[in-house]
């Protein structure tokens, strides 16, 4: 299916999620695969695994958890760039007119494993980084970052690369990227936070892992996640057809 490249000289925030929301209605079984397989069950194994040792550490001494806290926080963030590095595929070859599979997707992600976490590993520290400095640097990066897994994965560059060319394709469109993320972040991380707050407050202390109320701020969690990749993936292609006049073709043909 031949797309056009935008006329259009600033991002359409209505035509990204648009894009998002008909890659994710027309493929919505493999989506919720990958929510479920890299998202979910994960998020679950290390509620699981950490419970216990963070109930121990607040009876005994909090820097006993430093060591638990880093693992899980690894292989969480190990296991969110995959995902997103297989919604980033699962979403251009759905825009270019082709049925993405979950196989294809993992195929895809797989061989970028090490540079996928070294682009997670600086985004991270970097937004954090500027997060402690005054708040607003946080944001900054945060926007500056924001595609730098889709051009890793779809344009094959470097960690530095990536993150440079996310840098160059957000210039002059993060006053739109901050409306369009803090609106999606509010609507998609608040409820699981709420949901987990509650849970909480209800056991009075640290809520079962396998409550059904952490079961449900866990399944929407790996939903919003899903569905805040799925923008970020159509937020690159908007990027890159306006700013560059490329079409979706160019940028699945990587993939053939």
């Amino acid at each position: 299916m031949a797309t056009t490249p935008f006329a259009a000289e600033k991002i359409d925030i209505g035509r990204i999620l648009s894009h998002a929301f008909r890659a994710i209605g027309r493929n919505p079984l493999l989506y919720i695969s990958i929510a479920i397989v890299c998202l979910f069950i994960p998020g679950e194994l290390i509620r699981v695994a950490l419970t216990p040792q963070i109930a121990a550490g607040m009876a005994l001494k909090p820097l006993t958890l430093l060591p638990y806290t880093l693992a899980g926080g690894l292989f969480g963030l190990i296991l969110n760039v995959v995902a997103q590095a297989m919604l980033a595929h699962a979403t251009v070859t759905d825009l270019n007119g082709s049925r993405p599979t979950f196989g294809n997707c993992f195929k895809t992600a797989l061989p970028l494993i090490l540079p996928l976490i070294g682009v997670g590993i600086l985004v991270y520290f970097g937004i954090v980084l500027g997060m402690m400095l005054l708040l607003v640097p946080g944001i900054i990066f945060a926007l500056m970052w924001s595609v730098s897994v889709p051009a890793l994965v779809e344009e094959r560059r470097g960690v530095l690369a990536s993150m440079g060319r996310s840098r160059a394709l957000t210039k002059g469109s993060r006053w739109r990227l901050f409306g369009l993320f803090l609106v999606a972040g509010l609507i998609l991380l608040v409820p699981p936070a709420l949901i987990s707050g509650i849970a909480a407050r209800l056991q009075g202390g640290i809520p079962s892992p396998l409550s059904p109320a952490v079961l449900l701020a866990g399944s929407l969690s790996a939903l919003a996640a899903m569905l805040l990749a799925t923008i970020i993936a159509a937020t690159y292609v908007e990027l890159r057809t306006v700013k560059e006049g490329a079409t979706v073709e160019s940028l699945a043909a990587v993939f053939d």
